[in-house]
């Protein structure tokens, strides 16, 4: 996907399977745009409107959509995405700006270092301990 005026500049993002198979249903209103403005004569502007609509519409009035962004990242931090890829996916230019994700990696980290003991310590014949 091409981002001509993102918050960083011009960017490319990569788009999933599921994404393109969305937007190759979506109808086309414009031939180079696949958002339009309202008007149709140029690129789409903004989804505030939009957005303050879809949120009534499933009645989750207060999520923003950084919210989204957020949630896109734990998931991929939970999948044991690392930062610099979820930087990329986000857009960030500087992994530092993907830093505030870390805390997501570590509690992945914590529960994959539980989930290794309580193996090993079944392997050994011992009780798995709960600390979490």
């Amino acid at each position: 996907m091409r981002l001509d005026n993102s918050t960083t500049g011009k960017s490319i993002r990569p788009l999933s399977g599921i994404a393109l198979q969305f937007l190759r249903g979506w109808p086309r209103a414009h031939r180079t745009w696949v958002f339009p403005s309202a008007t149709g004569a140029s690129a789409f502007q903004g989804i505030q409107k939009d957005w303050r609509a879809i949120r009534h519409e499933a009645g989750i009035e207060d999520v923003r959509i950084h919210d989204l962004r957020h949630r896109f990242a734990s998931f991929g931090v939970a999948a044991g995405l690392s930062l610099p890829v979820i930087g990329a996916l986000l857009g960030h230019k500087d992994v530092s700006t993907t830093q505030r994700y870390a805390h997501l990696a570590n509690d992945s980290a914590r529960r994959a270092a539980n989930d290794v003991a309580d193996i090993v310590a079944n392997a050994m014949g011992m009780q798995p301990v709960d600390f979490r």
